[in-house]
């Protein structure tokens, strides 16, 4: 139904589609620590703005890159190691995954934060409900109607609307501590979210650049063999360290997360001390006073012996000594 040319042209446009991923995981990774902190603090308020801008954000991102890429597709396909073998089936596949960038985005970002808002249930239905979405759809539309690759590509794009959709759904009705609301985040803060989650983005464009690296590298070596059998084999084992990649970045999400909320929960336990006045030196120094307490001591002493002294000569003359 669909040969091995075309399974190669899914894998020669898996390191564009990577590019997103990192994206969307910096923004949710590098926005779920903040939006934590600050539910931690009790700045729900603050955290809903934050919330609301990172999901516009996706949004916005999604659409530009949706754009670009349509606009430079031919030059972007070619930039990625497609040969004019490979070309149709690259424009075919890639031209409709574009139509869903945006939603690519918001799922990747959604299934970050609804960790964040302590709905991880959710997040696994919905991903899953994604996932089975994808392959009827595979099936439908490869199969009885014989769409090929880009019945491929619009069962995958439309498996990527329904994280996104079951989040807006949620977050719109939600009466919880995260809903959506005017956004708003500052600059620094922005710019704290890209830092934290750059490491994240960093791992996943790795894996993209590994990937274009390999494509190219088989091309040019294995010719005709790298585009008809090398890849496809090799596709399935990336999908593999695909998908066990992003299962160990959610657990580390989420890790993340809960270590934050700790640290901002037990920081507003804590007690300190605050001077209300700050000590100074005295105008004139009324203690101690050495020659007085010299005195005290002396005739303290003085009157001890005498005590002493007659207690003894009492019992001296009470013994007959």
């Amino acid at each position: 139904f669909v040969n091995t040319d075309a399974l190669s042209a899914i894998n020669i446009i898996n390191p564009a589609m990577g590019v997103l991923w990192g994206l969307s995981t910096m923004l949710g990774t590098g926005g779920s620590a903040l939006i934590a902190r600050k539910m931690g603090e009790g700045d729900n308020a603050g955290a809903r703005r934050n919330f609301t801008l990172l999901i516009l954000t996706g949004l916005l991102l999604g659409l530009f890159f949706s754009c670009l890429g349509l606009l430079f597709l031919d030059r972007i396909i070619r930039a990625l190691g497609a040969t004019d073998l490979l070309a149709p089936y690259c424009r075919t596949y890639f031209g409709a995954l574009l139509l869903f960038t945006p939603a690519a985005l918001l799922l990747a970002l959604f299934a970050i934060l609804f960790v964040t808002a302590g709905k991880p249930a959710l997040n696994m239905a919905l991903i899953i409900a994604s996932g089975l979405t994808n392959i009827a759809l595979d099936y439908i539309f490869i199969v009885p109607l014989g769409m090929g690759v880009a019945g491929a590509a619009l069962a995958t794009g439309i498996a990527f609307l329904i994280p996104p959709l079951g989040g807006l759904c949620f977050f719109l009705r939600s009466k919880g501590p995260l809903h959506f609301t005017r956004p708003g985040m500052r600059l620094s803060e922005f710019g704290g979210v890209c830092f934290n989650g750059s490491s994240e983005m960093i791992a996943q464009l790795s894996i993209s650049v590994t990937t274009f690296l390999f494509n190219i590298t088989m091309l040019r070596l294995a010719g005709e063999a790298a585009r008809t059998d090398s890849l496809t084999s090799f596709a399935g084992e990336y999908e593999a360290l695909q998908t066990e990649n992003d299962f160990v970045r959610q657990q580390l999400v989420s890790a993340m997360t809960s270590l934050e909320t700790a640290r901002v929960k037990a920081e507003a336990k804590s007690r300190y001390v605050v001077a209300f006045q700050i000590p100074a030196l005295p105008d004139e120094s009324l203690y101690p006073r050495p020659f007085l307490f010299a005195a005290y001591v002396l005739v303290g002493a003085l009157v001890l012996a005498g005590l002493f002294s007659l207690i003894i000569a009492a019992v001296r003359e009470h013994a007959g000594f």
